[in-house]
């Protein structure tokens, strides 16, 4: 591994459509060995916490080949082929949910609440403590109060647990190699309500009720969805919303297009919930 990480003709790695990821840490190897992918994490904790995770999930072959970490370094396999894209066939659909369900299957640790809370009281405060922000706040203390009351009443009707999840189902975090797909963004995964990235996927991805019932077809060959009621798939919609409103607040009008998905959908579950959050 160490002579690759010295020989190879290393640069930044780009999906399909030609854009780097967000962490700007996954670099392409070009070796004479052959083509593998290296990812520099920024600190010795984050490559420690990446390779747990590989280790975690390398007997469900979710993702590419991991061949090891060597400081805050990670090798692991260049997968041929192409990512997936907005439309795919429900063959492909239904290997992503399988895919969803491998991670999902993984218990881990972790609250329920926090992470919601946290972003709740950004979007209240228009304070990000880590970047030391002041922004406009977002909501009013009147939405900021439906929101937690929806909160507190789609839990009480649900039973939720804390999976690794792929929090971040977007089609470039995806790989279709040799008729197989892998997930290829690990930063992407990490402890969250189980099924999470579910709620995502419907809302951005698989929008039309064909390509949902093909992953959830896919999904069902691993575990079982019966837990997806509708309250369970309305507070993973929920801690979505609140997720993309506190990303475009954070980040300003690059992000417009998450703010509306945020608003759009909220306005919507206080429409269908209106007598349980007066």
């Amino acid at each position: 591994m160490k002579h690759i990480l010295k020989e190879a003709q290393i640069s930044s790695l780009v999906s399909d459509s030609g854009e780097p990821g967000w962490s700007g840490e996954v670099h392409l190897a070009k070796h004479t060995e052959g083509n593998y992918v290296v990812r520099k994490c920024k600190t010795l904790q984050r490559a420690k916490e990446y390779e747990r995770v590989f280790n975690q999930l390398s007997k469900r072959t979710i993702l590419p080949r991991f061949f090891g970490r060597y400081g805050k370094n990670l090798l692991y396999e260049y997968l041929p082929g192409r990512d997936l894209t907005k439309k795919e066939s429900p063959a492909i659909i239904k290997q992503v949910g399988a895919l969803a369900a491998r991670i999902n299957s993984v218990k881990a640790k972790g609250s329920i609440r926090k992470k919601f809370l946290i972003q709740l009281r950004h979007l209240r405060t228009g304070y990000f403590p880590s970047l030391a922000l002041q922004v406009q706040p977002p909501i009013t203390e009147e939405m900021y109060r439906k929101i937690r009351k929806l909160f507190y009443y789609l839990l009480s009707q649900i039973n939720p647990s804390i999976r690794l999840d792929m929090s971040d189902s977007n089609p470039e975090n995806f790989r279709l190699s040799q008729g197989k797909v892998y997930f290829i963004d690990v930063e992407a995964i990490s402890p969250r309500i189980n099924g999470f990235g579910i709620g995502k996927a419907f809302i951005k991805w698989f929008k039309d009720i064909k390509a949902q019932k093909a992953f959830l077809k896919g999904y069902a060959t691993v575990s079982s969805t019966r837990y997806l009621t509708k309250h369970y798939l309305d507070f993973i919609y929920l801690n979505f919303y609140i997720q993309e409103l506190d990303i475009a607040t954070r980040f300003g009008k690059k992000y417009n297009p998450r703010q509306r998905i945020g608003f759009d959908g909220l306005y919507a579950l206080f429409d269908k919930y209106a007598q349980n959050i007066l």
